[in-house]
């Protein structure tokens, strides 16, 4: 066997696909281990979150806090900022009152991570 066939079965034994997870299964994975831990109203919050915004909302979200009956929930992308106010602040507000009724959630406010209102 020549220099080149060793190659060959080498890249062949060595760059098989092997255990592969499709990024959903993994992003699930990774949601699920979030929801379960931190506080109780945390991971009810989360799951409610989940259940009706979905887990690409939670992709693009930061739960910052609550505090004084404000839900804070942070964005790292500037250019998202404005579009998650419009389209979620009220509709949360909403879900999370009806869902939650015992965290007093009042409003839910969307920040520029990092930046204190």
């Amino acid at each position: 066997m020549d220099i080149g066939e060793r190659r060959l079965q080498w890249v062949q034994h060595n760059h098989g696909v092997r255990d592969a997870q499709r990024v959903g299964v993994v992003a699930a994975e990774v949601l699920a281990r979030q929801v379960q831990s931190g506080p109780a109203w945390r991971r009810h919050l989360l799951a409610v979150l989940v259940e009706h915004a979905g887990s690409e909302f939670l992709d693009r979200v930061i739960v910052a806090g609550l505090r004084d009956g404000v839900l804070r929930l942070e964005v790292v992308e500037p250019g998202e900022l404005y579009a998650l106010r419009v389209e979620w602040e009220q509709r949360l507000a909403r879900v999370v009152q009806a869902e939650l009724p015992a965290a007093g959630i009042q409003t839910v406010r969307f920040a520029l991570r990092g930046h204190q209102h």
